[in-house]
Order: structure tokens, then C-alpha cells, then sequence
């Protein structure tokens, strides 16, 4: 996946509060993931049944997603 303008940390955490400093390899969810997880809750409640396997759900999810931050960059100073 490419890099996503503003995908920065749904949680940021002060490094100070991390026990034996910054892990440089692991940020946590980034909004991208945040913003999915919320799109893919309201797109499963209109859904009848939830089938396995289905990429098609969790792409348009992404899909969601990425526009909500491309919207973001026009209220973010």
C-alpha cells in the first residue's frame, strides 16, 4: 500500500510513558486503520450475514477510509 498523506497515529502515546523507550518499528493503528474499522462497522450493519472471505467488504472498507483522509487534509491547519 502507498503511503498515505496524513496517516499518522489514531493514538499517539508520549514517548516518556513507553517503559525502555521508543520502539521506532511499531507506531500502533494509524488513522487509515482507524477510519477502516469504523467504515466496516456501518458497511456489516446493513449487511444480513457476514460471509469469510469476502475482500471485496474490507477493500471498499480502505476504500472509505483513504477518501476521509483525503477530506481531512482540507480541515487539518
Amino acid at each position: 500500500m502507498n503511503k498515505i498523506e496524513n496517516n499518522i497515529p489514531a493514538f499517539p502515546i508520549d514517548a516518556k510513558h513507553i517503559e525502555g523507550g521508543v520502539n521506532a518499528d511499531y507506531a500502533g493503528m494509524t488513522l487509515l486503520d482507524y477510519f477502516a474499522g469504523k467504515a466496516i462497522q456501518g458497511l456489516l450493519i446493513n449487511r444480513p450475514s457476514w460471509s469469510s472471505g469476502n475482500m471485496d467488504l474490507a477493500s471498499e472498507a480502505y476504500g472509505i477510509a483513504s477518501q476521509m483522509l483525503e477530506v481531512r487534509k482540507n480541515y487539518i491547519p
